[in-house]
């Protein structure tokens, strides 16, 4: 469970590091802008700091953070990518990563992001469920179901949840029932295969879109910012459809 806010880290990062009084003047603007919702204001206080500062990892996982918010998710992933490859280990950034590789379609390489996210913050069901949508968007179902019915546990109430669940099954269903006619298309359970796979075929992830309401981009930037939620936490939340946040592509 990340502790400290990205805020907090951010700011005592910049006095570890002895930044120049102006790199930590850029910081403070920075922070005090995003927390105020001024976000472009923020982008540029941060990106004059990273500027300054360019071995400062924290203020790349800030700056990530804010490119979020403002949906530059591309733009997120190089920032998050160079905090990383400062500091491998940094709170935060592993689970904000997976989430924005998600959302420009790099399913495949969200995986591993959101696995560590996962071992960071065991009780994180949001994170699982990125991570069972990740499986699913990558062809996955196998390994998207244990992950979704994780998160559906927590919030038994999310329909997002459950649409992406039945979605998940359905996709192993189909791919099982392939498996069984190439192995014995005279099997006596080949026909009633046939009728149940007849015009659908396994797709590999998807094209569309998750309906709303699995969750808002500022929820997951709230959710990272302040250390995630619990277990505990997310289960007050199921039933007024708050719930888990992952809404993107699968």
């Amino acid at each position: 469970m990340i502790r400290k806010s990205l805020a907090g880290a951010l700011l005592a990062a910049t006095l570890a590091a002895q930044t120049p009084a102006s790199v930590a003047d850029h910081v403070r603007s920075g922070v005090a802008a995003r927390e105020a919702g001024r976000l472009q204001e923020a982008l540029q206080e941060l990106q004059l700091a990273v500027a300054g500062a360019p071995d400062l990892a924290e203020a790349h996982l800030y700056l990530g953070l804010v490119q979020h918010e403002l949906q530059d998710f591309s733009t997120a992933v190089a920032s998050l990518e160079r905090a990383l490859a400062l500091k491998p280990a940094l709170p935060g950034a592993h689970e904000l990563l997976g989430y924005d590789l998600l959302e420009v379609g790099r399913a495949e390489d969200a995986i591993p992001h959101l696995q560590t996210a996962l071992q960071e913050q065991p009780a994180n069901e949001q994170v699982e469920a990125w991570l069972g949508r990740a499986y699913l968007s990558a062809g996955r179902p196998r390994d998207a179901v244990p992950h979704l019915e994780s998160a559906a546990s927590a919030a038994p109430s999310n329909t997002q949840l459950l649409y992406l669940l039945a979605k998940a099954y359905a996709q192993l269903a189909a791919r099982t029932q392939a498996q069984l006619l190439a192995a014995d298309p005279d099997s006596v359970y080949a026909p009633r295969c046939r009728r149940g796979s007849r015009g659908k075929r396994p797709r590999r992830g998807g094209s569309g879109r998750v309906p709303q309401g699995i969750g808002s981009r500022s929820g997951l930037a709230r959710g990272v910012a302040s250390g995630g939620r619990s277990r505990a936490g997310q289960r007050r939340d199921a039933g007024s459809g708050g719930g888990i946040r992952a809404g993107a592509r699968t």
